[in-house]
C-alpha cells in the first residue's frame, strides 16, 4: 500500500528544507552539498521537490483529459507510469 503525500503547496526556506502546508519538513536538499561546490544542483533540486505536488496534479489533468484515447499509445503509457511512480492513481 502506498502512503498518501503531503497535499502542497510545498514552500522551500532558505537552507533549502521543503516545508508542507501543515508546518512540517518534507525533505532537505543535502547541506554537505554546499562544502563540495554544489549549491547551485542544491537548489535545483529543492526546486524540483517543492514542484512535485503541483506536477503530479498537472500530469493527473492530462491523463484525464486524454481518457477519451486522444493520446499516442507511448506517451499514455508514459504518463500512466510516472504518475503511478508518485503515489497517484494509475
Amino acid at each position: 500500500m502506498i502512503a498518501a503525500h503531503t497535499p502542497g503547496p510545498w514552500k522551500i526556506d532558505a537552507g533549502n528544507w521543503i516545508w508542507g502546508p501543515d508546518g512540517f519538513p518534507i525533505a532537505a536538499c543535502d547541506q554537505g552539498a554546499f562544502e563540495h561546490n554544489r549549491a547551485g544542483e542544491c537548489c535545483a533540486n529543492a526546486d524540483l521537490i517543492a514542484a512535485a505536488p503541483e506536477l503530479l496534479a498537472a500530469l493527473q489533468a492530462v491523463a484525464d483529459y486524454w481518457a477519451g484515447g486522444d493520446a499516442p499509445a507511448d506517451i499514455d503509457a508514459q504518463i500512466r507510469a510516472a504518475i503511478a511512480r508518485a503515489g497517484g492513481a494509475p
